[in-house]
């Protein structure tokens, strides 16, 4: 492959990634067991309500990662959601980039 045309074989691959994840929240979305959090994700919801009126790093025990329930700590879900669909998606380029190296 040319140097000058591998760029768009990755931006090619990040929309198609996007895409396939803006579709999936886009029927998620519909489901009315989209706004409730399940399994895991309610723990950190439960974590990010009690430290919703606290300092941040003030959470109490050994909990693996705090960044993650600080974030949703008075967040928009849908805006989590998008924000996690752009990672995963600039997740592929880079693993595309990886494997072409």
């Amino acid at each position: 492959m040319r140097p000058n045309r591998t760029w768009w074989i990755g931006a090619g691959l990040g929309l198609l990634a996007l895409a396939l994840r803006l579709i999936y929240l886009y029927q998620a979305n519909r489901s009315p067991l989209f706004a409730v959090p399940a399994a895991e994700a309610a723990t950190h919801v439960q974590l990010a309500a009690q430290l919703s009126g606290a300092e941040i790093g003030a959470a109490s025990g050994t909990w693996p990662s705090l960044l993650y329930p600080h974030l949703l700590a008075g967040a928009d879900y849908n805006l989590i959601r998008w924000a996690q669909a752009l990672i995963g998606a600039f997740n592929c380029v880079l693993l595309w980039r990886l494997g072409s190296l």
